[in-house]
């Protein structure tokens, strides 16, 4: 059950059989999958928000760490939040491939980036702006969209609407990696 209740992608060029198609459908079927039929440069931008995005920022956010003149003291204290940060930075599978894809995948990713850096100036200028409501606002919707996003992907129901109970991060760290009970549809 590998691949039950999950997304499978199917892209490919203009000049694809029919019958090819057809067969990665019904194979997407059989291990209980949904089909998702996109070109290659969606796909790619959809990687480059969803996976390559997270990886890009965990390493900026241990290299900022790591850079401070005060790590030496401040890795003592750096807890929970940090470690579940920094697990992206850790889990990738040589450096020079997570390079590969962000340079294969450069205008992707500098168009993630660019959104991601224009995120952190919004945060930044309502700290600055001493903006407690705008800054209460943005974290806010950060949760909700969190929530939301966590909620649908247990489920795999997309068109689902946000329910209000998260799960536990046990619950979470045990979905993912199939160690925890998928609920039933």
């Amino acid at each position: 059950d590998l691949f039950k209740n999950s997304l499978i992608a199917i892209s490919c060029g203009s000049g694809t059989h029919a019958d090819a198609l057809r067969l990665a459908a019904d194979l997407t079927a059989m291990v209980e999958a949904s089909t998702y039929f996109s070109d290659a440069v969606e796909v790619d931008g959809l990687l480059a928000s969803g996976d390559l995005l997270p990886r890009l920022a965990s390493v900026a956010l241990v290299l900022t760490a790591v850079n401070q003149p005060g790590w030496r003291e401040g890795r003592k204290i750096a807890g929970q939040a940090f470690a579940i940060s920094s697990i992206p930075a850790e889990a990738i599978e040589g450096n020079k491939s997570l390079g590969q894809i962000a340079l294969q995948n450069r205008e992707s990713a500098l168009r993630v980036l660019d959104n991601m850096i224009a995120v952190l100036h919004n945060i930044r200028q309502a700290i600055a702006d001493g903006d407690e409501a705008g800054l209460h606002s943005l974290i806010e919707r950060a949760q909700k969209g969190r929530k939301e996003w966590l909620l649908q992907r247990q489920e795999s129901d997309w068109e689902a609407k946000p329910q209000t109970e998260a799960p536990s991060l046990a619950q979470i760290l045990g979905r993912f990696v199939g160690l925890g009970n998928k609920k039933k549809r």
